[in-house]
């Protein structure tokens, strides 16, 4: 899920992410005209910080980490990565669609888990698909969003509908 509005889209922008992103990411890309740059796994399949650092650059336009990713189950290092996306005024989006709803809780069960929510303050946005893991129908994921202003980027509002103001969380302009 890209969380990225198409008006501040240019064709040389770039979304960073592992190589173990969720597959999505990658025809988003191409329908909004940017590219991917793959920032590679340590072998546990989680991202390296340092590494990922080093793809940055003037372009980066979204940084795409997973808690956990769907190909290992690892989660990469969302704290750390947070400050740098703070630093560098990058939005951060997590993908907790692999199980994500889950993590909150294993805080309860004295599992140490890294946080990697809002209470980060370089977390701009999460996916969190309810179908995977709470026996929601199939399909049904909530995109949560730090501010207001990032989410009424990703909102297309429809006014003149017959129907009354309708208003979709998809492309927006």
């Amino acid at each position: 899920m890209l969380v990225v509005s198409p008006s501040d889209i240019r064709s040389s922008i770039q979304q960073s992410s592992s190589s173990s992103a969720a597959p999505s990411l990658f025809p988003a890309a191409k329908l909004l005209g940017t590219r991917v740059k793959v920032v590679p796994s340590k072998g546990d399949g989680s991202l390296e910080a340092a590494t990922l650092k080093r793809f940055i650059t003037s372009q980066t336009a979204l940084i795409f980490l997973s808690a956990p990713n769907q190909s290992t189950g690892t989660c990469d290092p969302i704290d750390y990565i947070a400050k740098v996306a703070l630093r560098y005024h990058i939005p951060l989006h997590v993908d907790c669609c692999a199980g994500g709803l889950i993590l909150p809780f294993l805080e309860l069960c004295h599992f140490h888990l890294s946080s990697f929510d809002f209470r980060l303050l370089g977390v701009s946005s999460i996916s969190i698909d309810l179908s995977s893991s709470s026996h929601s129908p199939s399909s049904c994921a909530l995109t949560l969003f730090r501010d207001e202003q990032t989410m009424k980027a990703a909102v297309f509002p429809l006014v003149d509908y017959p129907g009354g103001l309708y208003a979709s969380p998809s492309l927006s302009d």
